[in-house]
């Protein structure tokens, strides 16, 4: 569900600060704060509106003057980057030493995009991208070098059968 806060020209000219509650793409209730005819009643309305929004919800209040100076200039999300690496180990995913591959896959996971949209979603996880031609060439050693069998070959092998033969047909 999102909710989010949406501003309507009325019929009187004024226009209405309304909370959006949607669940997918259908608006399933709406609540309206005021209408406002000056941008300062506008700034007020919007304000009440996220103040509702946000009711509960603790904040991470840090000033620009309680660390002066300070500033992010990078993060990393290591703890599910470390964990997705795990789980790639476990499944015995490393016979296929590709890292670029890895990456490509390991992203799509995370948020499913295009093969070079991924490079953006290893940004915002605070890792080193490969480039579009890193990764188009690791593409093309997948199918060299029939990534999809050995990746077929580790899943089975994970799965503990026995009695059962994983053959080309």
């Amino acid at each position: 569900m999102s909710v989010f806060v949406r501003k309507v020209k009325t019929a009187s000219g004024a226009r209405a600060v309304q909370i959006v509650y949607k669940n997918g793409r259908i608006v399933t209730k709406i609540d309206h704060i005021g209408s406002a005819h000056s941008d300062s009643e506008m700034r007020v309305l919007v304000d009440e509106a996220n103040k509702r929004i946000h009711d509960g919800q603790l904040s991470f209040d840090l000033a620009p003057d309680d660390l002066p100076g300070a500033k992010v200039v990078s993060t990393f999300s290591s703890y599910l980057w470390k964990q997705l690496e795990i789980v790639w180990a476990e499944l015995g995913f490393n016979a296929i030493a590709d890292e670029v591959f890895k990456q490509v896959v390991l992203a799509r996971i995370i948020e499913p995009v295009s093969k070079l949209d991924t490079v953006r979603v290893l940004h915002e996880l605070g890792l080193k991208a490969p480039s579009d031609d890193a990764i188009y060439r690791s593409l093309r050693r997948c199918t060299k070098r029939d990534y999809r069998e050995k990746f077929s070959r580790a899943c089975f092998s994970h799965a503990n059968t026995s009695g059962i033969s994983l053959s080309s047909l």
